[in-house]
């Protein structure tokens, strides 16, 4: 009987259901229950959905949901001509930038920036309210899903279909609307009993999610923080890909512009088939998204000239700086890719994993980073403390001496060792007398959390997402090549209707009977897979290794822009020497040569025991240490050149000092990549060698 009448509905959740007689390897009791497949407290709960999960980190998941329409409704993505609010905040942010290099006190800046807040704020509520109706249109397609299931299982019964669903929306309509869509809330943590053996063999990305929100108030009152609609979003597209058919009609389609894959895929085939390497060629052969992201690139570069020719403080020469740091990714990717595996990636697969490095890479790690370095800070403060304390308890430090000096309370507490390099902070330490030993402690605890956990692994681990939740056809297997006519009933696989994409019997995912009328199949348009990958297992190594370069490339192309004109004193010596040595250390490049070996031992190689963790442990080793020698001899040296008795006579010898140590830590900082390029090199040839191996064997049963 149907679910009418506030009976209740067919659990169609992949919870597991516990007991008293339930083994003890399962730990966590609660049972999530709702209209979703998953709870949306899920979120990296499974390896399967981490690419879903890692989609919905990037711009708070605008995307993804933009894919969740697409899938829901066949409804595509709005341009910028139907995004009037959209369009117009960002011409006024944009006119802002400019006004304010020109005129910073302008009432005209003012007025700009106050209308693309309250446009800002107007179009997040306006999707808020998008959001609502879009989950309980999720909602209502469910209700008619079940309804199915419930028809095919059993006798239909009476009632009123209307009251029904009317009474399904009212028992869920906390899950649909409440506190889903806030910018920040806690919802009841909801997930379902988890095995201690699935449990063990979580990866590094579960690992550190499971940690993150223990930390948070889970723990405490088994609550769960939503940030933005993120998590909502993930639950609802985890949701469709349990419930909607496996087509290549509805699955392989690019982000943003949902242009399916065999609509420009067959051209890049055919230069690789064909060995064609003429440039114009391959460039004929890019997506549509490819064509568009070229375009905002160019806007970038028109910009930025036409900014260099108006009245501002830049001078003219900090436009051949910029163009200076596009040389460098430019000439990587001219070696890596074009020069060398031209035919193992497409160029459209290039320029999408860069401008993935660019743009997304880059916004989540200066948000993420942003809470890494609180979380680094009130570390490094408690440490202080505790320190300060135990200090005083030995009398190795006298509190009286605050009395006798012009140090307020507020100095007091917010300039504790270690925690800024403020003159606050030197009054602080002349008014205590810190040991030296304790001040270099702190130093070198602030130094090691700010390069390992702060820089490091922030980074090393979002090139990684950044990576993996690129879907291109060059690195899957079984892409549709092109639309075909049914020949048979065994060549159709239905395709659920572009209205109502979650309205499908599952019964309809099957294979047509045979008896079944072949002029209505042929009305159906599907897609012919292909067979397996053509390319050797050796070639397609090397497109994931090239790929994840691109997407090193990228970011590094963004934050070389960003330490060249943000943290860098503005002139030409500065930022030209800057330039030089980030170029001289392509240490992002390198990390994801490094990351990549995993990736192509657990993809390739079928390795299960390779998981986030192992991929990213000897690049963040890597990148940790590089910048933990130049932090922490900068903060040390720092610390031990203080002069607070005044005795200058030796600042010439410390100088010369100086000048040495200077050219140690060069050394050794072009040490570490060096070492870095020999581990891959070495590493890389080990598994040239398994992939080759493998290829022949393939080639052999074949």
């Amino acid at each position: 009987m149907p679910p009418h009448e506030g009976e209740s509905s067919p659990p169609l959740t992949t919870s597991a259901t516990t007991n008293d007689d339930s083994p003890k390897s399962f730990r966590k009791k609660r049972e999530y229950r709702g209209i979703f497949s998953s709870s949306i407290c899920d979120m990296f709960s499974s390896p399967k959905n981490s690419k879903t999960d890692a989609c919905a980190l990037a711009c708070c998941g605008v995307w993804l949901w933009e894919r969740n329409k697409f899938l829901l409704h066949g409804e595509y993505p709005k341009s910028w001509k139907q995004r009037p609010i959209e369009t117009l905040v960002v011409c006024l942010l944009v006119a802002c930038a400019v006004i304010w290099m020109i005129a910073p006190d302008s009432i005209v800046l003012r007025f700009c920036f106050i209308a693309a807040i309250v446009l800002g704020i107007w179009r997040r509520l306006e999707f808020k309210y998008s959001r609502s109706k879009f989950r309980t249109e999720m909602a209502v397609e469910e209700y008619k899903r079940q309804q199915i299931l419930w028809s095919n299982n059993s006798e239909p019964g009476g009632g009123n279909e209307n009251s029904g669903l009317q009474l399904y929306l009212n028992r869920n309509w906390d899950e649909i609307h409440r506190r889903r869509h806030q910018n920040c809330t806690c919802v009841r943590n909801d997930t379902f009993a988890v095995d201690e053996e699935e449990e063990d063999n979580r990866d590094f990305c579960q690992c550190l999610w499971q940690c993150l929100s223990n930390l948070c108030c889970n723990t405490c009152c088994s609550c769960w923080c939503l940030w933005y609609g993120m998590c909502a979003i993930a639950q609802e597209h985890r949701h469709l890909a349990q419930v909607l058919p496996d087509s290549p009609a509805l699955w392989q389609r690019d982000y943003i512009t949902m242009q399916p894959w065999s609509e420009y895929f067959p051209n890049i085939l055919q230069l690789r088939n064909s060995k064609n390497m003429r440039f114009w060629d391959h460039v004929k052969a890019l997506s549509t998204l490819s064509r568009r992201l070229i375009g905002a690139f160019g806007l970038f570069f028109v910009f930025a000239i036409v900014v260099t020719s108006l009245p501002v403080t830049y001078d003219r020469w900090q436009l051949a700086v910029m163009f200076g740091a596009l040389l460098e990714p430019i000439v990587l990717l001219f070696f890596t890719y074009w020069y060398w595996n031209r035919l193992d990636l497409s160029t459209d697969a290039i320029i999408k994993y860069f401008s993935s490095g660019f743009f997304l890479c880059t916004s989540m790690v200066m948000v993420y980073e942003l809470l890494a370095s609180v979380a680094s800070s009130l570390i490094v403060l408690v440490y202080s403390l505790a320190g300060t304390t135990i200090l005083v308890m030995l009398g190795q430090v006298d509190l009286e001496d605050i009395s006798e000096a012009n140090v307020d309370e507020e100095t007091i507490i917010v300039s504790a060792p270690g925690l800024s390099n403020s003159t606050s902070e030197e009054q602080w330490n002349d008014v205590l007398e810190f040991p030296t030993a304790f001040t270099l402690s702190i130093t070198i605890l602030r130094s090691f959390l700010s390069a390992f956990f702060v820089a490091a692994m922030v980074e090393e681990l979002f090139k990684y997402l950044s990576f993996w939740m690129v879907e291109h056809p060059d690195l899957e297997n079984d892409v549709s090549l092109t639309p075909v006519r049914a020949e048979s009933p065994m060549d159709v696989e239905q395709i659920p209707n572009e209205e109502t994409g979650l309205l499908s019997d599952p019964a309809q995912r099957q294979t047509y009977d045979d008896d079944q009328s072949l002029e209505t199949i042929t009305l159906i348009t599907v897609m012919a897979k292909s067979k397996p990958h053509p390319t050797s297992l050796e070639s397609r190594g090397a497109a994931i290794t090239v790929a994840m370069i691109a997407v090193a490339v990228g970011f590094s192309c963004a934050e070389n822009l960003l330490y060249i004109f943000v943290y860098t004193e503005s002139n030409l010596v500065a930022e030209a020497t800057t330039l030089a040595l980030r170029a001289l250390f392509p240490v992002h490049p390198l990390c994801a040569a490094i990351q990549s070996i995993g990736v192509v031992k657990r993809d390739i190689e079928k390795d299960k025991s390779v998981g986030v963790g192992r991929i990213i442990f000897a690049a963040l080793l890597l990148h940790g240490s590089f910048d933990f020698l130049l932090m922490v001899y900068s903060a040390v040296m720092e610390v031990l050149n203080e002069d607070p008795l005044g005795e200058n006579d030796s600042a010439s010898t410390d100088d010369d000092k100086t000048t040495t140590a200077d050219w140690i830590v060069l050394g050794c900082s072009l040490l570490i990549p060096l070492i870095g390029l020999e581990y891959f090199f070495y590493n890389s040839g080990l598994q040239t060698k398994r992939l080759r191996d493998l290829d022949s064997a393939r080639d052999g049963n074949s």
